[in-house]
């Protein structure tokens, strides 16, 4: 899946950096965005507290403004549960938006904390 954002700037932009906070939380959002999306409960989803760590870009192409990233993927509100790892890409499109794909998001659903629900 994929989002884009606007991103206030002249033409000459360069290449986005994969830990820009933009870029950070477009990946979370498609992340919870796909859990929504194949029916996970929307109150396990909206108790997710998603952070990344451990960024690193893997590779750089500055003709097309594009990296490839890699990161660990978080439940803070849940340290004690497992981490993953995902991969993205954050490109600069022609009207100067970021424009970002998420992977790997399907192995969130291991970060989605089981709890009971009263009512």
């Amino acid at each position: 899946m994929f989002l884009a954002l606007p991103f206030l700037g002249g033409c000459g932009l360069g290449t986005p950096s994969c830990s820009d906070s933009t870029v950070q939380g477009l990946v979370t959002d498609i992340t919870k965005r796909q859990l929504l999306a194949v029916q996970y409960p929307k109150i396990l989803v909206d108790a997710l507290e998603l952070e990344l760590s451990a960024i690193r870009t893997n590779t750089e192409i500055t003709e097309i403004h594009k990296c490839a990233c890699a990161a660990k993927l978080t439940n803070t509100a849940h340290p004690q549960d497992k981490s993953i790892q995902i991969a993205y890409t954050a490109q600069y499109t022609d009207d100067n938006r970021v424009y970002v794909e998420v992977a790997n998001w399907v192995h969130a659903a291991v970060l989605l904390h089981d709890k009971t629900i009263e009512e």
